[in-house]
């Protein structure tokens, strides 16, 4: 496991809320991405995105790195092989944190949706639970 996985999941599970966001706030955003990439069939990655989700939400300008961060973890979907399960797990928690976006970023994230959509670009999740929360 990599350093800044483990760090994210030790603040996450001891609910150090504020060290996670600061952990998230200096991390670059593509260090992230990476991370998520490399983890998302690992099984410790529904936590791990929970913990993400958790350390950039309450922070308006933060919103342009969890939306790009969640747009990669859907397109990371299609690439890989993940558990139904799992890609459930995830797509609920994507959902679950959508309220917390501000409109701009909800507007990119829809377009991205409707471009995937008419690309037909989504074979491991169904659109129709994401569109349902927007």
């Amino acid at each position: 496991m990599s350093n800044l996985k483990d760090t994210i999941l030790l603040y996450g599970q001891s609910n150090d809320l504020k060290s996670l966001r600061k952990l998230l706030n200096n991390t670059a955003e593509n260090e992230l991405i990476s991370l998520m990439k490399k983890n998302i069939v690992s099984g410790s990655f529904v936590q791990l995105l929970n913990y993400i989700l958790q350390g950039l939400s309450n922070s308006l300008s933060m919103n342009s790195k969890k939306l790009n961060l969640t747009i990669q973890t859907l397109k990371a979907l299609d690439d890989n092989e993940v558990p139904t399960s799992q890609v459930n797990d995830i797509v609920n928690y994507i959902n679950a944190d959508l309220p917390k976006y501000n409109s701009e970023c909800l507007v990119e994230f829809s377009n991205f949706c409707l471009e995937s959509l008419q690309n037909n670009k989504c074979n491991q999740y169904s659109w129709k639970e994401i569109f349902l929360k927007l």
